[in-house]
């Protein structure tokens, strides 16, 4: 009889329990709440003998339940619904209830956003009372990312490992997958970008059925940490997708938020004020009022910001203690007091900076936004010495992070921290009208990746292999399936190729200190050259102009210059694919009209203050532009700087001992072009190796020696994707990722386009040129277009034997640009250079 009907009932009641579970994994809340309900009105109908079995059993299933109750009635109903599933616990004697009791209020408090509330029912919870290594590990994870969220690192590292080593224990991979990615939190607030994206990479490499919202939203938060933001973004909305179609409203309105500081990164406005209405309608839905409110005063704040809205800001109904305390409401006051600042009411921006804890470390792109605020409240109010402070560290903490990073991408995406920072020194130098203040604002923000040591990436046989992969997929190559076949598969294997890279440690480096004034214009004095450093600050453009007698700031005429830039690459590009056909000397006009176009704007305006030979600084939109042959520089020598400081300060001059030629297929005149380098520098005495089918690993090793390096191949410029613009060898092609190193001190690429970088936010630039100076090449030739092959023999076979003959490489240059038509589209990269053996 009756004990029959009860075991029934209870093995009922645990099979309900276990679905309840499983639906609360999927987010299905309405479907878990019928399972639960069931089970506990199954155990209702047990008489009383069952006794302290079925209440135990009863405080597990409401246990359960709070997880739904805070998802589906909110968190006042989930803290009853515990405090009834305890009462059980007392009145049976269950310790291990009481304990699950405690574990899933915590989880309750950690998803409001509550984590010291969280942490310490975790702390209170004795693993002993815990029945299963499973539940024990939870405790361990959920404990260990409230340490590490409260910036408690010490103790969140060692729960964290704790969790790991009992997860491989016991193999239980879910677990084992939580542990990792809990880790890469824990390096993201230590501050390790690199080590943060490796650990959650291996998280999400692991083949285990596990929901991926968090390891979306984690890793993009990562990225955008290191200023990666359209990767953050892509993988942002991947995950406020993924919360979306699971019922998980709390970690939607989480992941929103993000994604509005994402947005704000780019100055994206209204795409930001969406997300933040997004944000505040998912709390809401879950009755978690304090978020909903906080994220509508981000969305207003925003909307101030950007010009959207002008009306004042109120923070009513908005407990300020509340505001300080979550990361939500820390970033509401700093928008707060953005929003005062762009209002003047310099009173109300300090309250709200004051309002902000100083103790708490919120990333590194949080730090630069407030330094950022404190500087335009003291340059509002005229404390010229604050300002300065706060730019000056800001700066200095900048190239810090750049220098803990061994990815080119990461070193150039962290810049993006640093573009408001950058507007309003520069604008504080316009101001003054000195141009020693201009110089120093310009070059305290610009080019930093190229003033810090050169990567030196250890070799990581992943990297290798996804190349490898890439290159045969590139060459149409087997045993790579045809792509037509899976038309994604390039693109996964450059996002892989991108996370692998991504996560390369760096070496805890700062770079140089800058250039001063002084030695800049010692430096132009010795070389007689003139600098010219283009300028851009909000809708106008300047251009500083030094050498060793003088200097001056002139603003150059309203013209956009960067599209007048973009109009000669494209009129380039159109001449060079239209040769024999009737519409060539009508492309030859546009050229023209172009070139004279950009030149009136640039260079014209400063003609009478330049000298024969001429360094560029410009701004990074402009990096690309063939200068030498805008009218005015035509007949000049011309250097394009990414750093001022590195042109400034050039490896000495040694002896070329060994030149390298790389040849690789498909070139018409490439054995003339090869062996009238070869000759150039054989005359001389100097070393020559020729290698006529060169492969990637020849290229690598070629650039990885001091001397000369020549490559002749077809290039490819990505623009979407600029780390992986190549050169084609007999291979396929080699792309940037390969060369672990750039010791040449001079490269010359004979190739279409591979001179054009593409800027990233935060202005600096990324392409295979700007990649091989970032390596740590002295100097690269290379064009910013196609370059026929006739032009390339003829004209760089010219070059090489001016080199050899002791001319200046921007002198040399500057003579092959008048004798050889065509050939304007080659530019000087880096620092100047002379061979120094004769």
């Amino acid at each position: 009889g009756t004990g029959v009907v009860g075991t029934g009932a209870v093995e009922t009641a645990e099979r309900r329990l276990g679905r309840g579970k499983e639906l609360n994994g999927l987010g299905d809340w309405p479907g878990a709440e019928r399972a639960l309900d069931q089970g506990l009105r199954g155990l209702d109908r047990l008489p009383a003998s069952e006794g302290a079995a079925a209440d135990e059993l009863r405080a597990r299933l409401l246990v359960t339940r709070a997880l739904t109750d805070v998802h589906v009635h909110g968190q006042d109903r989930a803290v009853a619904t515990l405090a009834e599933a305890r009462a059980l616990a007392a009145a049976c004697g269950s310790s291990y209830a009481a304990a699950l009791a405690d574990v899933q209020e915590s989880v309750v408090w950690m998803s409001l956003g509550e984590w010291s509330r969280g942490l310490s029912m975790l702390r209170a919870v004795r693993l002993g009372d815990l029945r299963t290594p499973y539940e024990r590990i939870a405790v361990l994870l959920n404990r260990g990312l409230c340490e590490v969220t409260l910036l408690d690192l010490a103790p969140g590292r060692r729960d964290l490992l704790a969790a790991l080593d009992l997860a491989r224990e016991h193999d239980l991979p879910d677990l084992e997958f939580k542990a990792r990615h809990n880790l890469g939190w824990l390096e993201y607030f230590a501050g390790d970008l690199p080590a943060a994206i490796r650990l959650m990479r291996r998280a999400d490499d692991m083949d285990v059925e596990v929901g991926r919202v968090h390891a979306r939203h984690g890793l993009a938060c990562v990225l955008l940490e290191a200023g990666l933001v359209a990767q953050a973004v892509v993988l942002l909305r991947e995950a406020a997708t993924m919360a979306r179609e699971r019922r998980q409203r709390l970690e939607e309105g989480e992941v929103l938020l993000d994604l509005a500081r994402a947005h704000l990164l780019v100055a994206e406005t209204r795409e930001a004020a969406a997300a933040a209405a997004g944000a505040a309608r998912a709390f809401a839905s879950r009755r978690d009022t304090v978020r909903a409110d906080q994220a509508r005063l981000i969305r207003r704040a925003v909307e101030l910001t950007g010009g959207l809205r002008k009306v004042a800001l109120r923070a009513d109904g908005i407990d300020p203690r509340v505001e300080r305390e979550t990361e939500t409401g820390r970033t509401g006051l700093r928008l707060l007091a953005e929003g005062h600042l762009r209002r003047g009411d310099l009173a109300g921006a300090r309250a709200a900076l004051a309002a902000l804890p100083t103790r708490r470390r919120d990333g590194l792109a949080t730090e630069l936004y407030e330094r950022f605020l404190w500087a335009w409240l003291a340059d509002a109010s005229g404390d010229a010495a604050t300002t300065g402070r706060q730019l000056r560290t800001a700066a200095a903490r900048l190239q810090q992070r750049q220098g803990l990073a061994q990815s080119l991408e990461v070193r150039a995406g962290l810049s993006v921290h640093g573009g408001r920072l950058a507007e309003l020194d520069v604008g504080r130098a316009l101001r003054s009208g000195r141009a020693s203040d201009l110089y120093a604002s310009v070059e305290r923000w610009r080019g930093a990746a190229h003033r810090l040591p050169a990567v030196t990436p250890d070799a990581d046989p992943e990297i290798a292999r996804v190349v490898s992969e890439l290159r045969l997929l590139r060459q149409g190559a087997a045993p790579v399936p045809d792509p037509a076949s899976d038309p994604e598969r390039a693109p996964r294997l450059e996002r892989r190729l991108q996370q692998l890279t991504w996560g390369r440690a760096g070496r805890h480096a700062s770079g140089a200190a800058n250039a001063s004034y002084a030695e800049v214009r010692a430096r132009l004095a010795e070389s007689g050259r003139t600098l010219l450093v283009y300028v851009a600050h909000r809708e106008r453009r300047y251009c500083l102009v030094i050498d060793g007698r003088r200097a001056a700031v002139r603003e150059l005429p309203a013209a956009d210059l960067d599209a007048l830039a973009d109009r000669l690459r494209r009129d380039l590009h159109a001449r060079a694919h239209a040769g024999g056909t009737p519409l060539l000397p009508m492309l030859e006009r546009a050229v023209a009209a172009s070139m004279q176009a950009l030149d009136e704007a640039a260079v014209a305006p400063v003609a009478d203050l330049l000298g024969d030979a001429v360094v560029v600084a410009p701004t990074r939109r402009l990096t690309s532009c063939p200068w030498g042959m805008l009218p005015t520089l035509a007949a000049r020598a011309v250097t394009v700087a990414p750093s001022v400081t590195r042109w400034c300060r050039p490896p000495p001059a040694r002896p070329v001992e060994q030149v390298g030629v790389l040849v690789g297929p498909g070139l018409r005149r490439v054995e003339e072009e090869s062996a009238g380098v070869a000759d150039a520098w054989r005359a001389p005495g100097t070393t020559v190796a020729v290698t006529p089918v060169a492969t990637s690993r020849d290229v690598a090793e070629a650039f990885a020696r001091p001397g000369i390096v020549h490559v002749a191949a077809h290039g490819t410029h990505e623009e979407q994707n600029p780390m992986f613009s190549s050169l084609r060898m007999a291979d396929g092609p080699v792309f940037v990722h390969e060369i672990p190193r750039a010791a040449a001190t001079h490269a010359v690429l004979s190739a279409c386009d591979v001179g054009q970088s593409r800027v990233y936010p935060g202005d600096e630039p990324l392409g295979l040129t700007a990649a091989l100076l970032a390596l740590g090449a002295g100097s690269v030739v290379a064009a910013v277009s196609p370059l026929p092959d006739d032009v390339a023999a003829d004209a760089l076979a010219r070059y090489h034997r001016a080199l050899a003959g002791g001319e200046a490489a921007a002198e040399a240059l500057a003579r092959v640009r008048t004798e050889v038509p065509g050939s304007e589209v080659l530019c000087l990269y880096g620092a100047d250079w002379r061979a120094g053996n004769v």
